[in-house]
Parts: structure tokens; C-alpha cells; sequence
């Protein structure tokens, strides 16, 4: 598993008041358990400073994984192995030894190096979360039209945006260690 990064949380008031936790990947392993520490330490921010009742009607807006080494090629790199089953659903590696009917000779690393070439070739973007990633196409061939999700503020609806990229089904998304990786296919 991998145990560098952090959580990006984003806590939102409906009049638009943003706070913002940083949690460490040690303490939360999933964005689940990332959410629900920045509600407990909201909680105890707002009981601090004596906060009214009614600021406790908060949503979470976004959670965000910061991987701490950012690499695109390491990334898909990582997303091979998994797919080939050489790293363990946690992380890690898996030993040869754990599946005696799998030779790991040079064909399956020719296989390998195969693979990863192709989905290099299919890669679309990568960056630090998904949002980073379709921000940084927005006017390539490649990239995603946010003007439909953005509001008169600005503000970019990225729940919308996730929920159309999965209903299209044409591409594929993978969080690694390294990074978010999106890709064709």
C-alpha cells in the first residue's frame, strides 16, 4: 500500500465559506475515512471558536488524493502491473512464487513492456485528481467541454463532470500512486 500522499478535503457552507483539511494517508487509507476525519476535526474547529449551531450544516465539497511524487510515467507504469496482477490489490509486489503456473521470464516481461507501450499510446491526461487533469485539456482535442458544468461564478460542477465521463464509458480512470491517469479504452 502506498503510505505517501495526503487527502485534500474541502468542507463548503451554503453561503459559500470554504475550509479546507489536509489528512495524511497514513491516518486515512480511503477517501471515506478522509471525509469522515475532516468532519471530526471540523467539529472541533467549530467547537473551539464557539461557532453557531447553524455553521455546522456544512457540506463535503471535494475529496482529493495528493500523491506525494507526481509522475505520469510511473503511473502507467504501476496501472500494467496491476492489470497484469503482479502487484498486490493493496500494493506490492507479488512474488512469482505466489502463482507457480505464471513463468516470469522474458516473454512475460516482452508482454509487459507490450503492454505499457499501448497504453501509453492511449493516455489522455494525468495529473493529481481528475479535475486536474480535465483542467489541464480544456481546449486540446482530447479534453473534456467544462462549459456546460461551470456556473455564473465560475464554479465547475465536478461531480456532474465524473458522473458524464463514467455514463460515456468510452474512457478509463485509474488512481495509482503516482497519480490519476486517464486513458482511452
Amino acid at each position: 500500500m502506498n503510505t505517501t500522499g495526503t487527502w485534500l478535503v474541502r468542507m463548503q457552507h451554503s453561503t459559500g465559506s470554504n475550509w479546507e483539511y489536509v489528512i495524511p494517508l497514513g491516518e486515512a487509507p480511503t477517501a471515506a475515512h478522509a471525509r469522515a476525519a475532516a468532519v471530526v476535526r471540523h467539529t472541533a474547529t467549530l467547537q473551539r471558536y464557539g461557532r453557531p449551531a447553524v455553521w455546522r450544516k456544512i457540506t463535503v465539497a471535494a475529496v482529493q488524493f495528493r500523491p506525494e511524487i507526481l509522475c505520469r510515467e510511473r503511473a502507467t507504469a504501476w496501472v500494467v502491473l496491476r492489470e497484469a496482477e503482479a502487484l498486490y490489490p493493496g500494493g506490492g509486489w507479488r512474488s512469482a512464487g505466489s502463482r507457480p503456473w505464471e513463468a516470469r521470464g522474458e516473454g512475460w516481461r516482452q508482454e509487459l513492456r507490450a503492454a505499457h507501450e499501448e497504453l501509453r499510446s492511449r493516455v489522455l491526461g494525468h495529473g493529481a485528481t481528475f479535475p486536474d487533469v480535465l483542467k489541464a485539456l480544456v481546449g486540446r482535442p482530447q479534453g473534456w467541454d467544462l462549459a456546460p458544468y461551470t456556473d455564473q461564478t465560475g464554479h465547475i460542477s465536478w461531480a456532474a463532470v465524473i458522473g458524464d465521463v463514467r455514463k460515456a464509458a468510452t474512457t478509463t480512470v485509474w488512481r495509482t500512486p503516482y497519480g490519476v491517469l486517464w486513458a482511452d479504452g
